[in-house]
């Protein structure tokens, strides 16, 4: 079923678990993820960057994933990520997400709450939830790596408690020590920030950068009230993984559907992994 963010997040935030909000590549990334969440009867988060929005044009594949999250035996969000530029956020209301986050970490504060807000405003009139972002999460994701990445800055407490006074988010992306795009888990938490925040706040909290973080970690800050944990760089290794696997020693290929599902049970797996870590198996 297709359900908002706040829907998916607060029974998170009362229980003290976290929801896997997984980057959809394709097709096959967005099947295996619903595919994984209904095999451990966990909700989920299908979000899709403006790069993979634009490289499909737009609408269909909104409408594909969406389809698949109203089919689906557990509750599914369908979230717009890192969105950073206000007429694209409002055009992607439109297009049939159930959450959008409007990325304006990069931004003065006074300019990402103005932005923010009228976002809210916009947004809530359709029953979508929006995310933002206080503290900036070093290097992006988004970017190709010889771009210059933006450096770490954790979240402010008063600036994050001011932001949210002003704008009414549903949910709050914060830099603790996090980073996108790291390739294997060595990252600890500011665990003291984090509590911080938590207690600061009453908005569920949001990871970005999980796949260099220590499940340890995680799992404390999911006590210390993470309740969305982002993944994507995990997923895209393990994808890489099974092509090269699968074209090793191979000089052509004929049948590609057999790839299809080989992309689709590799994603399922890392899904299924992250789901258990996260502790939301037996929620939906």
């Amino acid at each position: 079923m297709l359900v908002s963010l706040s829907e998916i997040l607060l029974p998170a935030q009362k229980e003290k678990y976290a929801v896997g909000s997984f980057n959809v590549i394709n097709l096959e990334y967005a099947i295996g993820i619903v595919e994984a969440a209904e095999a451990t009867k966990s909700p989920v988060i299908l979000q899709i960057a403006p790069s993979i929005l634009s490289l499909y044009r737009f609408a269909p594949i909104v409408s594909a994933c969406r389809k698949l999250a109203i089919a689906s035996s557990v509750p599914v969000c369908l979230h717009l990520d890192h969105g950073k530029d206000f007429n694209m956020v409002a055009k992607s209301l439109h297009l049939g997400f159930s959450s959008v986050m409007f990325d304006g970490s990069l931004l003065s504060l006074d300019e990402n709450i103005n932005i923010t807000s009228s976002l809210v405003n916009l947004a809530h009139l359709q029953g979508i939830s929006v995310e933002a972002e206080i503290g900036i999460v070093g290097k992006d994701e988004e970017e190709s790596s010889e771009k210059k990445y933006p450096q770490s800055q954790s979240t402010d407490v008063k600036e994050a408690m001011l932001f949210m006074q002003k704008t009414k988010v549903d949910a709050l992306a914060v830099s603790v020590g996090n980073i996108h795009g790291v390739n294997s888990p060595s990252i600890q938490l500011d665990e003291h920030l984090l509590s911080e925040l938590h207690q600061a706040l009453q908005v569920p909290l949001v990871l970005h950068g999980s796949s260099g973080v220590l499940d340890s970690s995680i799992q404390t800050a999911i006590q210390k009230g993470i309740c969305k944990i982002n993944v994507a760089t995990r997923i895209i290794n393990q994808v890489s993984e099974c092509l090269i696997s699968h074209y090793q020693d191979k000089t052509h290929f004929h049948h590609y559907k057999d790839l299809i599902n080989e992309i689709i049970l590799s994603v399922k797996s890392e899904v299924i992994n992250r789901i258990v870590v996260f502790g939301s198996e037996n929620k939906a």
